[in-house]
């Protein structure tokens, strides 16, 4: 069976979180500031008992103790036993972490993944995440990085937000990855707070393979990067 792997994506928190990846093997494992749980944040957002992570019937499930703040997975406070699964989000008190399974999460052929992105914190958690899946990542803050660094080394997918600040929106940078011949059959997986059906998107991202909708669900992004030829 898969033990779990927590791996810490941001933190606006006092420094005495844990600054790398938690290990649990031992279930159940229960979470919180108290002496006597398995696994301790200190955290004042985390309650004494604060959420109990077990195996049922193979599966790992997460339950919220009936803390102060609540247990989240995915932006969604829960309010009854969840399963946890590879790459989803785990909120307890300040931090979010993301799932790893260690025994069978990782992918079964690497991809290079070109992540483009100009809000940092955004582009540094879907790189944790996407390495997380035993892919390899590179990251371009603007769109004409991204056009160079799939240049230097062609990506199999790319996970582009449509609105890049200034300088060439994702749209176009997707037209140029398009006209490159490393990029030409690249898997371009844009990003929006837009639905597609919007008239003022949807005539315009003809180039993507597939579009997220933000806030991005990481099953979503983890199958669309999977079946990158």
């Amino acid at each position: 069976m898969a033990d779990l792997i927590l791996v810490p994506l941001e933190r606006n928190s006092p420094p005495a979180l844990p600054l790398a990846a938690l290990h649990v093997s031992q279930f159940p494992c229960v979470v919180g500031r108290s002496s006597d749980c398995n696994l301790r944040l200190s955290d004042l957002l985390v309650s004494r008992r604060h959420c109990r992570i077990d195996r049922q019937d193979g599966d790992l499930t997460v339950e919220d103790l009936g803390s102060r703040n609540g247990t989240g997975i995915n932006g969604e406070e829960i309010t009854e036993p969840r399963t946890l699964v590879e790459g989803d989000l785990l909120q307890i008190g300040w931090a979010v972490f993301a799932v790893r399974l260690q025994s069978g999460g990782r992918a079964k052929r690497p991809r290079r993944v070109l992540v483009v992105e100009d809000d940092a914190d955004a582009a540094e958690t879907f790189a944790v995440l996407i390495r997380g899946w035993g892919h390899d990542v590179q990251v371009a803050n603007d769109g004409k990085r991204a056009v160079e660094a799939a240049r230097a080394c062609p990506p199999d997918a790319v996970l582009m937000d449509l609105n890049l600040g200034d300088g060439p929106d994702g749209v176009e940078v997707a037209h140029r990855l398009r006209e490159q011949a490393g990029s030409k059959d690249a898997r371009l997986i844009g990003v929006t707070g837009t639905p597609p059906e919007d008239p003022e998107i949807a005539g315009r991202v003809g180039e993507f393979d597939d579009m997220l909708l933000k806030p991005v669900d990481v099953r979503a992004l983890r199958r669309a990067i999977g079946v990158a030829s």
